[in-house]
């Protein structure tokens, strides 16, 4: 990695192209992941029993780009597969893990997080009313996208920086 931002001319395109590549790869196979689950599920749903909602599965999906391009991106500019590690297991495992510390904000944040949105798309049942993000599944994963977008553009407002 270090020695293609080195030799690379313009940074920013293949810093663009690196986080293009991994969000595309990422949502391709956990759409494609999605679909096999479904057909295996609906491969083995006694006839006249339904099985759940296929859209849902989508929420998954949408999680999977949001959380893959911030990995990638956080690992572009750090340059360090560890670093991309971290925060993609901090974007999953501390929303909820931190829940109790974040007062009124707890609903936006841990409503927003990967995790959440995954189960408010499945079913929004077993969340507490505190952790629901307020407007629903879609909102959720509206502002999950936003934040996974945000963290994408400060990264390459930093390659911005650092090029000149």
């Amino acid at each position: 990695m270090a020695v293609s931002l080195a030799t690379v001319p313009r940074r920013s395109v293949l810093y663009a192209a690196k986080v293009a590549a991994g969000a595309l790869v990422a949502g391709v196979a956990s759409l494609l992941a999605a679909v096999v689950s479904f057909l295996i599920v609906l491969g083995v749903t006694p006839d006249g029993h339904r099985t759940g909602n296929p859209s849902a599965l989508l929420g998954i999906v949408l999680a999977t780009v949001a959380v893959s391009a911030v990995g990638v991106a956080v690992g572009v500019l750090t340059r360090s597969s560890t670093a991309a590690i971290a925060v993609v297991a901090a974007a999953i495992l501390l929303p909820k893990t931190a829940a109790g510390l974040l007062g009124d904000l707890q609903e936006w944040v841990v409503g927003a997080s990967p995790g959440t949105v995954v189960t408010q798309f499945v079913s929004g049942a077993q969340l507490a009313a505190d952790q629901r993000f307020p407007g629903g599944a879609a909102a959720a994963a509206s502002a999950m996208l936003a934040v996974a977008a945000l963290a994408v553009l400060v990264a390459a407002a930093a390659f911005h920086r650092r090029d000149g």
